[in-house]
């Protein structure tokens, strides 16, 4: 994926949270709790609740061919490195601060 397809994916996906911008098959790492989740429905509502818990303040988005960053500082602050292939976002891992746990 070029730069700009990256940028379009992540980017559509922020602004909407629609599980259409992620795989079919996509799997999700989140390393506060050592939880692997896959397919769709099962990480979109995962994302969606991790962000419910934030106040919506995205600090950066970088953006390489094929991967993007996501770092929110609001609480709970983590960064979320999204993988984006074929136009959709294939894998998601997330990584908090050291002193951070996130409750669900």
């Amino acid at each position: 994926m070029t730069h700009e397809e990256t940028r379009r994916v992540v980017e559509g996906y922020l602004s909407d949270q629609a599980g259409h911008w992620l795989a079919e098959e996509v799997e999700l790492e989140d390393t506060c709790c050592s939880e692997i989740k896959r397919g769709r429905g099962e990480v979109a509502a995962w994302l969606r609740a991790l962000t419910d818990k934030a106040d919506g303040r995205r600090a950066r988005l970088t953006i390489e061919d094929g991967r993007a960053v996501v770092e929110q500082l609001s609480s709970p602050a983590f960064a979320a490195v999204f993988e984006v292939d074929a136009g959709e976002i294939t894998r998601a891992r997330l990584y908090y601060t050291l002193n951070q746990r996130v409750t669900r």
